[in-house]
Protein backbone atom coordinates (compact mmCIF):
# COMPACT_ATOMS: atom_id res chain seq x y z
CA UNK A 1 0.00 0.00 0.00
CA UNK A 2 1.33 3.32 -1.22
CA UNK A 3 2.20 6.29 1.72
CA UNK A 4 -1.21 8.30 2.51
CA UNK A 5 -0.26 11.84 2.20
CA UNK A 6 -3.64 13.50 1.88
CA UNK A 7 -7.17 12.69 2.86
CA UNK A 8 -10.25 14.28 1.45
CA UNK A 9 -13.51 14.37 4.07
CA UNK A 10 -16.61 13.02 2.96
CA UNK A 11 -18.58 16.22 2.87
CA UNK A 12 -15.59 17.38 0.67
CA UNK A 13 -15.88 14.66 -1.77
CA UNK A 14 -19.31 14.76 -2.35
CA UNK A 15 -18.76 18.19 -3.56
CA UNK A 16 -16.30 17.05 -6.21
CA UNK A 17 -18.02 14.22 -7.61
CA UNK A 18 -21.56 16.41 -7.52
CA UNK A 19 -23.11 13.70 -5.68
CA UNK A 20 -25.63 13.26 -2.50
CA UNK A 21 -23.36 13.39 0.69
CA UNK A 22 -26.09 10.68 2.18
CA UNK A 23 -25.75 8.39 -0.61
CA UNK A 24 -21.37 8.42 -0.10
CA UNK A 25 -22.00 7.97 3.26
CA UNK A 26 -24.20 4.60 2.70
CA UNK A 27 -21.43 3.43 0.12
CA UNK A 28 -18.68 3.93 3.10
CA UNK A 29 -20.39 3.00 6.30
CA UNK A 30 -19.46 -0.41 5.09
CA UNK A 31 -15.66 -0.75 4.25
CA UNK A 32 -15.92 -4.09 2.58
CA UNK A 33 -17.03 -1.65 -0.40
CA UNK A 34 -13.23 0.18 -1.13
CA UNK A 35 -10.52 -1.25 -0.83
CA UNK A 36 -8.58 -1.42 2.48
CA UNK A 37 -7.24 1.45 3.44
CA UNK A 38 -9.09 3.91 1.13
CA UNK A 39 -11.51 4.56 4.09
CA UNK A 40 -9.81 6.66 7.31
CA UNK A 41 -11.62 7.66 10.68
CA UNK A 42 -10.46 10.74 11.46
CA UNK A 43 -10.59 12.35 15.31
CA UNK A 44 -11.77 15.65 15.22
CA UNK A 45 -12.18 15.62 19.08
CA UNK A 46 -12.04 13.44 22.33
CA UNK A 47 -15.64 12.01 21.08
CA UNK A 48 -15.63 12.76 17.71
CA UNK A 49 -14.85 11.80 14.52
CA UNK A 50 -15.17 11.98 10.81
CA UNK A 51 -14.69 9.50 7.93
CA UNK A 52 -12.16 10.71 4.97
CA UNK A 53 -11.15 9.15 2.28
CA UNK A 54 -7.48 8.99 0.26
CA UNK A 55 -6.61 9.54 -3.25
CA UNK A 56 -7.01 5.95 -4.41
CA UNK A 57 -10.57 5.66 -2.47
CA UNK A 58 -11.73 8.93 -4.10
CA UNK A 59 -10.69 7.47 -7.12
CA UNK A 60 -12.60 4.37 -6.51
CA UNK A 61 -15.71 5.50 -5.57
CA UNK A 62 -16.06 7.95 -8.61
CA UNK A 63 -15.37 5.03 -10.86
CA UNK A 64 -18.38 2.66 -8.76
CA UNK A 65 -20.93 5.08 -9.25
CA UNK A 66 -19.85 5.45 -12.51
CA UNK A 67 -20.29 1.91 -13.14
CA UNK A 68 -23.55 1.62 -11.29
CA UNK A 69 -24.84 4.32 -13.63
CA UNK A 70 -23.98 2.71 -17.20
CA UNK A 71 -26.08 -0.23 -16.75
CA UNK A 72 -27.41 -2.95 -14.30
CA UNK A 73 -25.26 -5.69 -16.17
CA UNK A 74 -22.22 -3.44 -16.44
CA UNK A 75 -22.41 -2.86 -12.41
CA UNK A 76 -22.96 -6.48 -11.92
CA UNK A 77 -20.05 -7.58 -13.07
CA UNK A 78 -18.08 -4.40 -11.59
CA UNK A 79 -19.09 -5.88 -8.35
CA UNK A 80 -18.91 -9.63 -8.56
CA UNK A 81 -15.34 -9.22 -10.22
CA UNK A 82 -14.12 -6.64 -7.32
CA UNK A 83 -15.79 -9.72 -4.97
CA UNK A 84 -13.79 -12.34 -6.03
CA UNK A 85 -10.94 -9.88 -5.78
CA UNK A 86 -11.61 -8.85 -2.27
CA UNK A 87 -11.82 -13.00 -1.21
CA UNK A 88 -8.85 -13.26 -2.30
CA UNK A 89 -6.65 -10.73 -0.58
CA UNK A 90 -9.11 -11.10 2.61
CA UNK A 91 -6.31 -13.41 4.19
CA UNK A 92 -3.81 -10.48 3.81
CA UNK A 93 -6.18 -8.42 5.96
CA UNK A 94 -4.96 -7.75 9.64
CA UNK A 95 -8.04 -8.37 10.93
CA UNK A 96 -11.97 -8.51 10.04
CA UNK A 97 -13.51 -4.92 8.57
CA UNK A 98 -16.50 -3.87 8.92
CA UNK A 99 -19.85 -5.13 9.65
CA UNK A 100 -20.30 -6.68 6.33
CA UNK A 101 -23.35 -4.81 5.67
CA UNK A 102 -23.96 -4.31 2.00
CA UNK A 103 -25.48 -1.14 0.43
CA UNK A 104 -27.43 -1.35 -2.73
CA UNK A 105 -28.10 1.47 -4.98
CA UNK A 106 -31.13 2.29 -6.57
CA UNK A 107 -32.04 4.12 -9.79
CA UNK A 108 -34.36 7.06 -9.01
CA UNK A 109 -35.61 10.80 -10.29
CA UNK A 110 -33.64 10.37 -13.70
CA UNK A 111 -31.54 9.32 -15.70
CA UNK A 112 -28.21 8.61 -13.66
CA UNK A 113 -29.60 9.62 -9.98
CA UNK A 114 -28.78 6.91 -7.61
CA UNK A 115 -29.49 6.33 -3.96
CA UNK A 116 -29.01 4.01 -1.30
CA UNK A 117 -32.05 1.64 -0.11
Amino acid sequence: MPTVRRVYALEYVATLLGEDLEMLEAIVSNDDNLTYGSIVGVCTGPDESSTSLTDDGVDELSRMITCARRSPAEWTSSSKASSATRKSSIASTPKSRGNNRAVTLVRWGGVGNLKPI
